[in-house]
């Protein structure tokens, strides 16, 4: 799935910046089995799982509550701060992510594209 990001010169009610793309999510580090446990994730689970998305969040279309995102831009995340800062630079971003799905882990990558 694609998701359109307005370019910084393009005019928008708000501007395209990480705290934007990051606003809306609620965002728990999962950082080994002890907090992976917690969230009912397997114990090899790591990245920054998702626990709320406000409906007006720019990523809403991407992401949902218990979406684990494992990467960004082929990096590793780790906690909320790796997410501002993978997301911080201009142009498109890649966001790697793992779904529960009718019980079986998926992994998802979708791609963010300035227009």
């Amino acid at each position: 799935g694609f998701l359109r990001r307005p370019r910084p010169d393009a005019p928008a009610d708000k501007p395209a910046t990480a705290d934007s793309l990051a606003q809306g999510l609620t965002l728990v580090p999962i950082d080994g089995p002890a907090a992976a446990g917690r969230y009912g994730l397997g114990e090899a689970a790591l990245g920054v799982l998702v626990t709320r998305v406000d409906p007006d969040a720019p990523l809403a279309q991407v992401l949902q509550p218990s979406d684990l995102i494992q990467g960004i831009d082929g990096s590793a995340v780790e906690n909320r701060d790796d997410v501002i800062r993978a997301l911080q630079g201009a142009g498109d971003h890649a966001i790697q992510f793992q779904r529960i799905e009718d019980g079986t882990p998926r992994v998802r990558i979708v791609q963010i594209e300035e227009t």
